[in-house]
């Protein structure tokens, strides 16, 4: 499942130069098949064939948020959509949307959701 898609650059069309378009699309693809893993944004940046600098600042004007937000929220998507639709531990969605350690995970969880994974799967919130 494309993750990213809602991060749809077809309402920028023509309001961006080509070959920022073209990186951020790169960096987009990216992070939607590999968030489950460490990403750096030097990794990004790398596979999106530019440099970090320029990177953020391209995801700072286009699409109003640093390349970490866009990250993480991907990653939240995933680990909700998964509290709900799957048996999955809580400890296992954490390793499987990029998180290596539980309370790093609980509490990006917290401040996207307002709540805790438990609760959530609890409450079958879906977004």
């Amino acid at each position: 499942m494309q993750w990213a898609k809602h991060l749809s650059l077809e309402e920028y069309h023509g309001s961006i130069p080509q070959k920022q378009k073209e990186i951020l699309c790169r960096a987009l693809r990216f992070i939607d098949c590999e968030f489950g893993r460490a990403l750096t944004l030097s990794d990004i940046a790398r596979q999106s064939g530019t440099n970090r600098t320029y990177l953020a600042q391209i995801f700072r004007s286009v699409l109003g948020a640093s390349v970490h937000q866009i990250l993480t929220n991907v990653r939240m998507l995933a680990a909700s959509r998964w509290l709900i639709e799957t048996d999955m531990t809580i400890t296992q969605i954490s390793w499987e949307a990029g998180y290596r350690n539980n309370s790093s995970f609980s509490r990006a969880f917290s401040i996207v959701f307002g709540m805790c994974p438990r609760t959530y799967r609890r409450t079958g919130l879906s977004i």
